[in-house]
Order: structure tokens, then sequence, then C-alpha cells
């Protein structure tokens, strides 16, 4: 699927469950890049991607080998308390929801 297609079905199945979030929209069309990227972090529409490791590594004490599959979680990074404040609250003024 197209990314702007995924991102569409995302937003648009989103945006009726936060009638306050989309009424400030509405008010204010200047935040909805923001609001797009913190929908996205919240709610992304890829769960993971996985890849082969190109060599070995140590990440998190353990050794990966190359040509190891590994896997991003996205959720699990969206929701990381160490790269977002209160992770799981939608904030459409976050300021590093695009990280």
């Amino acid at each position: 699927m197209p990314k702007i297609h995924s991102n569409f079905l995302v937003l648009s199945g989103c945006l009726p469950k936060f009638p306050k979030i989309r009424a400030e929209l509405v008010a204010n069309p200047a935040l909805i890049p923001g609001a797009e990227q913190e929908l996205l972090r919240c709610f992304s529409p890829v769960f993971h991607m996985a890849r082969s490791a190109t060599c070995d590594v140590e990440l998190g004490g353990k050794t990966i080998k190359q040509g190891d599959r590994v896997a991003l979680l996205y959720g699990a990074e969206n929701h990381d308390p160490e790269g977002f404040e209160n992770p799981h609250l939608l904030d459409i003024h976050r300021e590093n929801a695009s990280k």
C-alpha cells in the first residue's frame, strides 16, 4: 500500500475517536502537519520491519551475527518513555513527534 494511502487510513480512522483534537485542527489548520506526525507516532500503519544484519554487532549486551534476521518494532520505539515524555498520550503539540 503506498505511504499516502496508509497514512490517510490511519488519520481518518483516528480523528473521529478524538473529537476535541479534531475540533482543534478544524479551528487551526496550521496544527495539521504536527498532528499528522503525532498520530502516525501513536498509530503507525507499519508495525515492524525485518532486516538482515550486514555485520556482527553487539546491541544491548547481545551479539547479532552477520545474516541474523532482526526486526524493528515501531510500536515499541514510538512509545518509549526515554524518547517521548508521556509516550502513550496523544499530544498534537508534541515537539518531537517526527523523531
